[in-house]
């Protein structure tokens, strides 16, 4: 019994580690909603200009609403919107509108959808220097399609390459990580590289949980 209460308690300790990194996140990232968008506010001097690693997924986010009520089986005219995604990318976009130099660690495939993320990544100013292109691969996308009220009604997300960010991959890189200000990386990295870097990596690292499913990936890392 003793040893099971201790196991529970070294899982609630996990939990509030990951619940305070993400506190950590937002309040570095000084941002706030609005119109359901999220927009950094604020630049602090503190973090600003320092060498930051985000290791995670790039998306490109495709999002279909129907201009009315949605009919089943058939065409419906409509909106699609594209735009870059992902939980690592995301956070790599705030960090670097904050102002510091950021290191994206990622894998593309070799299609269209790389092209244009790769570029929206240059437009933004990161590095992609220890990014990898899988050849042949595809580029990972969430398809969305939204009812004319704007409430999802299903979606498919495809990211199976981001299972190709290997502890092989990342272990080269180890040497320039540990050279970085911090590494964020998120929950959507397979639990074995959450791990790797949990124990390898000496300089401040922070990790989006991503969601409560998903946050247990962490459990070895802290």
């Amino acid at each position: 019994i003793d040893s099971a209460v201790s196991e529970i308690k070294k899982d609630i300790k996990r939990i509030i580690l990951i619940v305070l990194a993400s506190v950590i996140i937002a309040a570095n990232l000084k941002i706030f909603v609005n119109e359901g968008g999220l927009f950094p506010v604020t630049f602090p001097s503190e973090i600003t200009s320092r060498r930051i690693a985000v290791i995670g997924g790039v998306n490109m986010d495709i999002t279909g609403t129907p201009d009315t009520a949605m009919i089943d089986g058939d065409s419906n005219p409509g909106t699609v919107v594209l735009s870059p995604g992902g939980v690592g990318r995301n956070l790599a976009e705030n960090l670097r509108r904050l102002g510091n130099q950021v290191y994206m660690v990622t894998v593309f495939g070799e299609d269209a959808n790389a092209e244009i993320l790769k570029k929206h990544c240059l437009d933004l100013g990161f590095d992609l220097s220890m990014s990898v292109t899988v050849p042949g691969g595809r580029t990972s996308v969430y398809l969305c399609l939204n009812g004319s009220d704007g409430n999802v009604l299903g979606a498919v997300s495809d990211m199976a390459i981001v299972g190709r960010i290997t502890p092989k991959l990342l272990e080269p890189l180890l040497p320039e990580l540990n050279r970085m200000d911090g590494v964020f990386m998120d929950a959507n990295l397979p639990e074995e590289v959450l791990t790797f870097l949990g124990r390898n990596l000496t300089v401040p690292l922070i990790a989006d949980p991503v969601s409560v499913k998903k946050s247990v990936r962490l459990k070895d890392a802290l």
